[in-house]
């Protein structure tokens, strides 16, 4: 009988607070504002989508989580993600009998050897099996394992030692030159492969005269017109006796060379191989770069050279490899960021921060604006005055540089930012309720109050504050969509929420230090536009449900 009692009292009490509410709803003028707002159909769709957006956030742990809905070990039940979101874990020995108590990695225990050797153990993940604070695991990236071989022609620096006869005595380098090895070339004559200018021929027999001679370089080509090289004479001075050889340097022009590519989809032989690259190449480079395809699968390696057929080449390995930030794949819908977490899980769990945020500041800063304005328009002369004042001063203090204080002091969190940021956004409220009570309090309804003896609180609250709200209300969304975007800013300078907080702002700082992963600019910036304009579409809404002249164009 006593808790019926109890139960009668407390629903009783919970009318007593709601008929105020349902008075106001039930009112004619709200119902007629609200067929108003109804009519405006883009701020109707942007209010439901708005709504909807901000439930899923608030559902995000069973959309993106690392933690399972639901896990079936050994015939008994287990809820992950619900003890999670209640601040608790269960020990890993639980699943896989490691005798730890430390917090499971159910990606890991998935796979374990001891969870999958029951065939009745299995886990439910949400949608998106990751969660905004666990860092990926490289390994489990799917990416393509595709080597790409460069081979770029290098161009061929050879040393030839010439007889007075133009005939090679020794020749160092040269195999790419001559389509031959350095010792199949010795005593034949250079002419036999190049066309020589006369000048060249006299500066070299110049040089044999132990005359006085300057450095010369010429062009020289091949005798089947297919090489172009540079030949060059370094200066000679007299000697004692004249040289028995000459040292002539070519150099071969490479400008119309391109890079050969070759593509390995596994270490054995390549899928193409233009140029006949491949089929040129001897055993021992072959398996060379067999070997260099296969520690590439593993991880990055440095380029070299190699000779291949008398041609040196620059042999250069690219592949895939998993860096943070990483781009969207399969299982990751939107990358992942610096530190391997999934940027989707980042972005919705950034949201419901993000809206809470700014919910939280809007009301708080209305209920403080509304009191103060309330208290200064009611009562005017020297209240006002001071009132006034004192605002002014305070609105002239530097919030940025409050909140970086204030964050050195106490370390940055949510309630901090939401009490610095409360105690400065309130005043354009006050003084939109400032004017309104000003406007007000000489109204004949109101000194009617006044004269039946009404208490100043219920004048103020009970026939003032009603008829004064409407620049409140219609610049609500517009005072939450400037909260997101304030937190977001914060965010990004680094004096917003303490690191990792999910965050967009956060991502877009990201996103300023690694300006080639653009999923960390796109994705972040596409959720603070639609929240920020679905914010101003139902501010438009709501200002003309409140406004009572219908808009015409003048003729």
């Amino acid at each position: 009988m006593t808790d019926s009692n109890t139960n009668n009292k407390a629903q009783s009490k919970i009318s007593s607070l709601l008929q105020p509410l349902t008075k106001a709803w039930r009112a004619p003028l709200t119902q007629k504002r609200w067929q108003r707002f109804k009519s405006h159909k883009r701020a109707f769709a942007s209010l439901w989508l708005f709504l909807l957006l901000y439930v899923l956030s608030l559902g995000a742990d069973f959309i993106a989580n690392d933690h399972p809905l639901y896990v079936n070990c050994n015939g008994s039940s287990y809820f992950p993600a619900l003890a999670n979101l209640g601040g608790r874990s269960y020990a890993e020995d639980i699943f896989i009998g490691s005798g730890y108590d430390t917090r499971p990695n159910y990606h890991e225990v998935a796979t374990n050897t001891t969870f999958t050797s029951n065939p009745d153990n299995w886990m439910l993940f949400p949608v998106v099996p990751y969660g905004p604070y666990a860092s990926e695991n490289p390994d489990r990236i799917d990416i393509d394992k595709t080597i790409t071989v460069k081979a770029l022609p290098l161009p061929a620096l050879a040393s030839i030692n010439l007889r007075p006869d133009l005939t090679i005595s020794r020749a160092s380098a040269a195999g790419s030159l001559f389509g031959t090895n350095d010792s199949a070339v010795k005593d034949l004559s250079l002419d036999h492969y190049f066309t020589l200018e006369d000048d060249l021929k006299e500066a070299i027999q110049a040089r044999f005269a132990n005359q006085t001679a300057s450095s010369v370089t010429r062009t020289v080509h091949s005798i089947d017109g297919t090489l172009t090289a540079t030949a060059s004479l370094r200066a000679h001075t007299p000697r004692s006796a004249p040289p028995k050889t000459v040292r002539l340097k070519i150099r071969q022009e490479t400008k119309s060379q391109k890079a050969i590519t070759l593509t390995f989809q596994s270490p054995d032989t390549p899928s193409t191989d233009p140029s006949s690259f491949w089929s040129r190449a001897d055993a021992e480079s072959k398996l060379r770069i067999q070997a260099s395809v296969t520690e590439r699968l593993t991880h990055p390696i440095e380029r070299y050279n190699l000779d291949i057929s008398g041609q040196y080449y620059q042999i250069e390995f690219l592949g895939n490899d998993v860096l943070w930030p990483y781009k969207p794949t399969g299982t990751h819908y939107m990358g992942l960021d610096k530190t391997g977490r999934d940027v989707f899980a980042r972005v919705i769990y950034g949201m419901r921060i993000a809206i809470s945020f700014g919910l939280a500041l809007v009301i708080v800063t209305t209920l403080v604006g509304i009191v103060a304005g309330a208290v200064q328009g009611y009562f005017g002369g020297l209240v006002d005055l001071f009132g006034q004042r004192i605002i002014e001063v305070w609105s002239a203090l530097p919030f940025l540089y409050i909140i970086i204080l204030m964050g050195s002091l106490f370390g940055q969190s949510l309630t901090l930012l939401l009490i610095v940021y409360s105690l400065f956004s309130w005043i354009g409220i006050s003084y939109y309720v400032r004017a309104e009570f000003l406007r007000l309090r000489k109204q004949p309804f109101v000194e009617s109050a006044i004269c039946l003896g009404l208490p100043t609180r219920t004048v103020i609250f009970k026939h003032i504050l009603p008829n004064a709200l409407t620049p409140v209300i219609t610049l609500f969304p517009f005072h939450l969509v400037g909260a997101i975007s304030v937190l977001a800013a914060l965010d990004y300078l680094g004096f917003g929420l303490p690191i990792p907080t999910p965050s967009w702002g956060e991502l877009l700082e990201q996103a300023r230090s690694y300006r080639w992963a653009w999923w960390l600019v796109l994705y972040p910036s596409a959720a603070l536009f639609v929240t920020v304009l679905l914010g101003v579409f139902i501010g438009e809404g709501v200002r003309e449900a409140f406004d009572p002249r219908k808009f015409s164009e003048m003729e």
